[in-house]
């Protein structure tokens, strides 16, 4: 099964962008498809999440900071973002994957 087929992903011809934020308080990150980061809940980071780079989302494209895409694509398509601990996953709440 391709990542097309499970998330609906366009193909590596026109891939999507996402951005990478951080929080400037803890090595917290988070991606999202929200440019603004409007979306990212203000309670993970606690000083305000911080605009780091945009890259393409695709099924040929790499992620950063060497992630595994399958919990940040169930993240994005669920809850519309995903955040991650530096070393560790954190997961969207429940309900929204």
């Amino acid at each position: 099964m391709t990542l097309e087929a499970v998330y609906g992903l366009v193909d590596e011809r026109d891939p999507d962008e996402a951005y990478l934020f951080e929080c400037d308080c803890e090595p917290l990150f988070a991606i999202t498809r929200d440019r603004t980061g409007a979306n990212l809940p203000s309670g993970s980071c606690l000083v305000g999440w911080r605009w780091h780079s945009m890259f393409a989302l695709g099924p040929r494209e790499g992620l950063p900071r060497g992630i595994d895409p399958w919990p940040v694509l169930r993240g994005l398509r669920g809850a519309g973002y995903y955040i991650w601990r530096e070393g560790r996953v954190r997961n969207p709440p429940a309900g929204t994957q």
